[in-house]
């Protein structure tokens, strides 16, 4: 059995073609495949963002790509995200974004082209996660959530704390929103307040 197997969420309002795509997932052993026919619900979906990567069959819709860009920018940010496009307004209009998790393929495609891409990307977030960081002289573990000085005295950061320092690192140079971060570290609760964010970051600086 393989461990962190790589989670795949596909999205196409084409069943064919998401049912000839899962078929070829089903052989790889180190995958699991999920299909969705609504972002919403793709975007619902719990997954340790680490080892996900969504493919978006956007093809010729205009307007799927503007949901996207609308209602999930900051799930844009957080989840590493393959678009499908072979619509030349689409392509323009992502390649102007400036989103920092997104990749593209133009169709059609070679589906091992895609496989090699998805192994490559997540290849990627994984060595991330799991190499050290130097914050002010201190050694942050992504993987453990843990910050050791340079005396040796070490703490350990909560969940919440830990994601809100990997995704500010990994966003490092670009100007982040408070709804973007309340998205990507608390995800849908509506019951979250900027108040709650402003005491997590004041306890970490």
């Amino acid at each position: 059995m393989i461990e962190n197997k790589i989670g795949v969420l596909f999205f196409s309002k084409t069943p064919n073609l998401s049912r000839a795509i899962g078929s070829i997932f089903s052989h790889e052993i180190d995958f699991t495949f999920k299909d969705f026919a609504c972002l919403h619900d793709l975007y619902s979906f719990e997954c340790n963002h680490h080892d996900t990567i969504a493919v978006l069959d956007l093809s010729n819709s205009v307007s799927d790509f503007l949901v996207v860009l609308s209602q999930y920018h900051a799930e844009l940010e957080s989840l590493v995200t393959i678009f499908l496009v072979e619509n030349e307004e689409i392509l323009t209009s992502i390649r102007e974004q400036n989103f920092t998790s997104y990749d593209l393929m133009l169709k059609p495609f070679i589906v091992n082209d895609l496989i090699d891409k998805i192994r490559s990307s997540i290849k990627y977030i994984r060595q991330f996660y799991e190499s050290p960081i130097i914050l002010r002289g201190n050694l942050f573990s992504p993987r453990t959530g843990e910050i050791k000085n340079s005396r040796g005295v070490s703490i350990r950061l909560t969940e919440k704390e830990t994601k809100i320092i990997n995704f500010l690192y990994r966003e490092q140079g670009n100007v982040l929103s408070k709804d973007i971060l309340l998205k990507t570290i608390w995800g849908y609760n509506e019951k979250i307040s900027t108040h709650t964010l402003e005491t997590h970051i004041y306890r970490l600086r």
